[in-house]
């Protein structure tokens, strides 16, 4: 031990060690991002399909027309509101084959929180389908 410097209890060592300065010098400020808003739109922006839910879905197969008529409900959970919605219409026989595949894009908006009964005609849809199986493709947010 050297002459004339007291002990140092190790939890005021510790302390000192582990504690940040008060004030942040420049190095250590945080860097400027978006908002948390801003990230939500984002988030929006990328990922439609999480957000517009499709629920209620029936068809049926229109032989004199060639072509298929669908009825179901878009729900949208986001605050933003959808415009410019693309629904993936996939066709599949008894085992699961794809038999077609259509997109069609939905005149109506949907606001946020919203919810929209749609009808639709796919023209060209096979006869022989057991089911139809339906997507969000792709959607546009309306920023104000």
């Amino acid at each position: 031990m050297i002459r004339g410097l007291r002990p140092v209890p190790l939890l005021l060592l510790f302390l000192l060690i582990t504690t940040a300065p008060a004030h942040p010098t420049i190095d250590q400020r945080p860097l400027p991002g978006p908002s948390p808003s801003a990230q939500l739109f984002g988030y929006y922006r990328r990922y439609p399909e999480r957000y517009l839910r499709i629920s209620e879905h029936t068809w049926r197969f229109d032989p004199f027309r060639d072509s298929a008529i669908h009825s179901f409900t878009l729900k949208n959970v986001a605050t933003a509101p959808y415009y410019y919605i693309h629904v993936r219409f996939t066709y599949l026989d008894a085992k699961g084959k794809v038999l077609h595949t259509r997109e069609v894009q939905v005149l109506e908006g949907i606001a946020g929180f919203g919810k929209k009964q749609i009808r639709t005609e796919v023209k060209g849809a096979p006869g022989q389908a057991e089911r139809a199986v339906l997507s969000i493709e792709s959607a546009r947010i309306i920023l104000y």
